[in-house]
């Protein structure tokens, strides 16, 4: 035999008699033999106003949750976006827990979002790389293996991260072509996946401009070691397919040094020419230019002869009297012209 106590909690209670606690008790026995309960009250409660309790989610609520989930947007922000759609007060709003449990178990059942590491190993590891695949036929490979052979894959922690790889024989294949006729392009971005981890996209450039891929990288670091691993497992997968090794004239990336050293590492044998991507380059000018703008050295001047700056000032008004009125001057280019033209009729005359 076990039992429980019980006593009252309510705030009703609190706020009737604040200076005496409750005299109403619980007592709850729980009988193990007879798999029985018995539940005993005692005294009564100081108020018999009952808490009010939250009105639950109603469908169209709940459907506006799932569209934002199917967002990949978070339950804090979804929980704010119920309310400002819904008009409603902070205190009607569900709580956090409710929004986290909600939205959990949508990604969970519907999106594939179970985040079972168990489960992902083994989806990575079906489609592995063995050889026998047909031309078209996409598999997986990544840059570590464990004794056996299987790919070993990580947690997406720092010690273990996870990478893992996809593309085809056929588009390994395509990029089996001389060095100086196609441009190597890495791009990472973040707009192709609901789980968080970027993609990096592989793939090539010929002589006409058309773009070929050649592989996908998931990852969940970007640092220069993870970049690193990455183009060794893609030059090692390029070897095996291909047979000879894998070799760059050019590349093109984002304007970041970790992806700059990574290829400076691993394409160590190759005399490349590294390129910036023209939206990172007008990125970079802009950020520049806009801290130059905003300092007292770009407005004063700047005592360094090769920065020319170039200010635009609108023309001055200047009165008239035989006109008894203001007009506004013309340009300083317009007014070197017209200078220009009058002292080239004086000279003539």
């Amino acid at each position: 035999m076990r039992y429980k106590l019980l006593r009252c909690a309510c705030k009703h209670c609190t706020d009737a008699v604040p200076y005496d606690s409750c005299a109403w008790r619980l007592k709850v026995l729980f009988c193990q033999e007879i798999d029985s309960v018995d539940v005993h009250d005692l005294a009564s409660h100081h108020s018999r106003a009952r808490a009010p309790r939250k009105t639950g989610i109603i469908p169209r609520q709940r459907n506006f949750i799932t569209e934002l989930a199917r967002e990949n947007l978070m339950p804090l922000r979804i929980l704010r976006a119920l309310g400002r759609k819904f008009d409603l007060q902070a205190a009607a709003l569900p709580s956090l827990r409710t929004m986290q449990n909600i939205v959990h178990h949508f990604r969970r059942m519907r999106l594939g979002g179970n985040g079972k590491h168990k489960l992902i190993v083994e989806a990575v590891r079906a489609p592995a790389f063995s050889g026998r695949e047909g031309d078209h036929d996409a598999f997986t490979f990544i840059n570590e293996y464990d004794s056996s052979g299987i790919p070993a894959v990580g947690n997406g922690s720092y010690a273990k991260p996870f990478l893992v790889s996809m593309t085809t024989k056929a588009l390994l294949q395509n990029t089996a072509r001389d060095p100086g006729t196609f441009v190597l392009h890495l791009d990472a971005t973040f707009k192709l996946n609901s789980v968080g981890y970027p993609v990096l996209v592989w793939g090539i450039t010929d002589v006409s401009r058309t773009f070929h891929l050649v592989s996908l990288f998931i990852t969940s670091q970007l640092q220069e070691a993870h970049f690193a691993t990455a183009l060794v497992a893609l030059r090692r997968m390029y070897a095996r397919v291909n047979e000879p090794e894998m070799q760059v004239k050019y590349i093109l990336g984002d304007a970041d040094k970790a992806q700059l050293k990574a290829f400076q590492s691993v394409f160590a044998d190759c005399n490349f020419v590294s390129l910036m991507c023209f939206y990172h380059v007008v990125a970079k000018l802009r950020e520049i230019t806009r801290v130059m703008s905003s300092s007292i050295d770009f407005i004063l001047g700047d005592a360094d002869p090769a920065l020319v700056h170039v200010r635009a000032m609108l023309p001055m008004w200047t009165f008239v009297p035989a006109l008894n009125r203001v007009r506004e001057d013309i340009a300083t280019s317009a007014q070197f012209g017209v200078h220009y033209a009058r002292m080239e009729v004086s000279m003539e005359g």
